[in-house]
């Protein structure tokens, strides 16, 4: 209600082509498609909900004015549908970007250009190229185009990163016939993903709430691989220095050939998404997962935030545990050695650039990171965590080595790696109970009378002294051992739920 227009209803300011790493990430490479009706623009195009069909397949929308906008989606553009009411008016189109550059000309029978904008977390990004046609007549002024013979019109559009010759070979060939069959096989796609649940007795709103949450978990991640005329798959690499400046034909960043993986943080869905991609898509887990080592194997790391490239957000090098769990679970990893040195690397090697690797990892030597350091009990928490994930797939890659050389470095590196990471255990403080970090004289940040484990903040990401009260699902009995074994850790978990949060 907020964003309402005076009259107290919604205004349509655009459909928009957008890339997102996720929801709170901010967009990159948005191209605002807005479509106007009438003999002049008389104000916001107000609508009703009542008149709106929003679905991932299809958006639909009747404005006020009496103007009909259709939009569904592929997976490189989109088509829209535009029909105006009866009578005499003048339908317009207009595109343009969000604190940007935009280029468009006239290339034949179709018009090509290019954007680039983005938020200051969009690391890696490149320049967005796109083609776009009409399927009758339009005046073309500027980046408007204008329709006065009536009847419905649709606009193509496509999108590369690779180039307008790439951004064309989408347009003539990934858009389909008509809007409808566009949006018939994006339903169909969707369709495929959502039936991998079967609600046996669940009511509507059970199977909405449901329903919607695995629609939300297969948005993000993405491929960024474009395939071309000559079925080869590319992508621009958001993870390489561009080779040169980008042009108005192509883009000036490194063409690799291959599949990668982007717009994605580990931390946020190392416990929840990861497990869920092997239980319902085991063989698409696989995939993300390697299009994800291509960044290890072209860029030397695995993005802890993928925005498209290394985003500097967020702990912990989380796709080594999801990775890792892939492979307990027996998913087929393509380059299976190649996920486990990923997540070596990120264990062993001191970090080449801001988002990338461990922060801090020189002091997991001496106890743990201290005060001065980055949310240091988060980054040691989520380090132990990941290494014990990593010395499990080292043993398990022991198990079918046959080289003795290779067998004797897997053997000591798990070993290494499954006792490091109980060093978690070096941040308890006994005085308070909880976890905190220490000084460089071995004493602990904050002293008994003044720790509050309600307090957001300091040492702990996003949380506090209780979010990180029980840091060690890998090891419960150590953390047990800790707090006064069995009993004591059961004691715990009935005073953090009958606390109140403040």
């Amino acid at each position: 209600a907020d964003h309402n227009t005076p009259s107290g209803y919604p205004a349509l300011e655009g459909l928009v082509l957008t890339h997102q790493p996720s929801p709170w990430m901010a967009d990159r490479n948005q191209l605002l498609i807005t479509p106007t009706w009438g003999a002049a623009d008389s104000g916001p195009h107000t609508f009703r909900h009542d008149n709106e069909d929003a679905g991932p397949h299809r958006y639909a929308v009747r404005l006020d004015g009496g103007l009909l906008v259709e939009a569904a989606p592929s997976s490189h553009g989109a088509a829209v549908r535009l029909t105006p009411p009866a009578g005499d008016g003048v339908l317009t189109v207009t595109l343009d970007v969000v604190d940007g550059e935009l280029d468009l000309r006239r290339s034949g029978d179709i018009w090509v250009g290019w954007l680039e904008n983005g938020s200051r977390r969009s690391i890696g990004t490149t320049r967005q190229y796109f083609a776009l046609s009409f399927d009758r007549p339009v005046r073309h002024d500027g980046t408007r185009f204008l329709a006065t013979d009536g009847g419905p019109i649709t606009l193509r559009i496509a999108t590369s990163l690779l180039g307008v010759d790439q951004a064309a070979h989408h347009l003539a060939t990934g858009l389909g016939d008509t809007l409808d069959d566009l949006a018939v096989t994006a339903r169909a796609a969707w369709a495929e993903r959502l039936a991998v649940l079967e609600l046996d007795g669940a009511t509507h709103d059970e199977c909405v709430s449901a329903y919607s949450n695995l629609y939300r978990l297969n948005l993000y991640p993405n491929f960024t691989s474009e395939t071309g005329p000559d079925g080869v798959a590319r992508y621009a690499s958001p993870v390489l220095p561009h080779a040169g400046p980008s042009d108005d034909e192509h883009t000036g960043a490194v063409v690799v050939e291959g599949e990668m993986s982007v717009n994605h943080g580990f931390w946020d869905t190392y416990r929840t998404a990861w497990p869920a991609y092997a239980l319902w898509y085991p063989d698409l887990a696989a995939r993300l997962a390697d299009g994800f080592v291509e960044q290890y194997r072209t860029g030397g790391w695995i993005a802890r935030w993928s925005s498209p490239g290394y985003a500097d957000v967020m702990t912990g090098t989380s796709s080594d545990v999801a990775f890792a769990d892939l492979d307990a679970k027996s998913i087929p990893l393509a380059d299976r050695r190649g996920t486990y040195l990923s997540g070596l690397r990120n264990a062993t090697a001191r970090p080449t650039e801001a988002g990338v690797g461990r922060k801090d990892l020189r002091y997991v030597y001496l106890g743990g990171p201290t005060p001065e350091c980055h949310e240091p009990v988060s980054w040691t928490f989520e380090g132990a965590l990941n290494d014990h994930a990593l010395g499990l797939m080292a043993s398990r890659l022991l198990a079918d080595e046959t080289d003795p050389a290779a067998a004797r470095r897997l053997r000591d590196e798990a070993r290494y790696l499954l006792v490091r990471s109980a060093g978690y255990s070096a941040l308890y403080d006994a005085s308070t109970g909880f976890f905190q970090s220490r000084n460089e004289d071995g004493s602990f940040r904050f002293g008994a009378a003044e720790y509050d484990p309600r307090v957001w903040g300091y040492d702990y990401t996003e949380a506090n002294g209780w979010t990180f009260g029980f840091p060690a699902p890998h090891d419960p009995s150590g953390l047990a051992g800790l707090v006064g074994g069995r009993a004591g850790l059961l004691a715990r978990l009935d005073e953090f739920f009958s606390t109140v949060e403040d």
